[in-house]
């Protein structure tokens, strides 16, 4: 998911039959292999249902709490975002557990540019994963997560041998897709009606895919082998699949499914800006300091010494990257499909005299 902005709303939204109240429980790290479930997280709220649905606003909760304090090695740093895990208990009418959901969200401080000025989580797809359809395979529960807990589930094709799969149907359209996974072979697949693709959650590149299925990937790691694998699908059609191998013994540790409509993956060049830029001046030169979200893992971040700010945001899929040109003050973006999309950075002097 791309760096969600927290001077904008952040929605949390919850909607289920006979659903009562919400107990949220709120971590905020800058390390996203840091978290831990077992630990008092840093708020608790419970919110109560109104015609089964909730909708909590976390902005202001995350930004007391990190308080986007800055430091020396602001511009340095390979990542300025920081994170948040949600989980949220869903409590039926009749006071017991309808189950719990995961949203892991990378945050910033800034504004959103988007039409409705607001950032609703409404996950399309239930992360009960008894709730999905079950095709050559087994399911196990109560596993070890990436968050210190026991909630992922275990699938395991069954029999060996022989492709198992969940599948949740739906009609979505343009979509994001994210599930939190470790891998028995170090492959993870997500299918739909238009196609397959096939990630390497080891070395976190798309080994293969439908051509022209996926928009933008992402690929965050949680620790434990675990990584969060998000993808942005040009279409989605009748059902979302999550696979196992079709040739050998293959089994994935899932947690937290989640489609949300629309495109919420870095894609353009002003998706990557960070909003509240600084321009540092000097007696012969000015040069813009941008920071650049997160690509993950083998990233390679560099800053050149003379003309400008570079960097290096993937490892595969055509070398997604981003470059500034000093000649005509545009952030240079290069997409995943191979196009190029440039965003314009206004320098403007302002003078502050002390």
């Amino acid at each position: 998911m791309k760096a969600l902005q927290t001077r904008s709303p952040i929605h949390i939204y919850h909607n289920v039959i006979g659903l009562a109240t919400v107990n949220f429980s709120l971590y905020v790290n800058d390390d996203p292999t840091a978290f831990d479930t077992t630990q008092t997280p840093d708020y608790s709220l419970t919110s109560s249902a109104i015609n089964n649905e909730v909708i909590v606003e976390v902005s202001e909760l995350i930004r007391s709490e990190n308080q986007y304090l800055f430091n020396s090695d602001f511009y340095e740093r390979r990542d300025t975002a920081t994170y948040a895990l949600i989980v949220s208990e869903l409590v039926s009418n009749v006071g017991t557990t309808i189950r719990k959901e995961y949203n892991f969200l990378r945050i910033r401080d800034g504004y959103v540019s988007r039409v409705e000025n607001t950032q609703i989580i409404n996950n399309l797809v239930s992360q009960d994963l008894n709730d999905w359809t079950l095709d050559n395979a087994t399911l196990t529960e109560n596993v070890n997560d990436s968050f210190g807990g026991s909630d992922a589930v275990t699938l395991d094709n069954n029999p060996d041998g022989v492709r198992g799969f969940l599948q949740f149907d739906l009609n979505n359209g343009l979509s994001t897709v994210s599930v939190i996974a470790k891998s028995s072979d170090s492959i993870l697949r997500l299918a739909t009606i238009g196609g397959l693709v096939e990630f390497d959650i080891i070395n976190d590149v798309v080994v293969t895919q439908t051509s022209g299925l996926i928009l933008a990937t992402d690929i965050i790691d949680l620790g434990n082998n675990f990584k969060l694998v998000s993808a942005t699908f040009n279409e989605i059609d009748t059902y979302i699949r999550i696979l196992t191998d079709d040739v050998a013994d293959s089994s994935l540790n899932l947690l937290a499914p989640k489609i949300i409509k629309g495109n919420w993956l870095n894609n353009n060049a002003s998706d990557l800006i960070l909003q509240d830029n600084t321009t540092i001046y000097s007696d012969s030169v000015i040069v813009p300091k941008i920071s650049f979200d997160k690509k993950e893992a083998n990233t390679t971040y560099f800053y050149e010494n003379v003309g400008g700010i570079g960097a290096q945001l993937a490892t595969d899929i055509t070398l997604q990257s981003a470059n500034f040109d000093v000649s005509s003050n545009d952030l240079i973006y290069d997409q995943l499909d191979g196009t190029v999309t440039t965003q314009a950075i206004t320098l403007s002097e302002i003078c502050e005299p002390k």
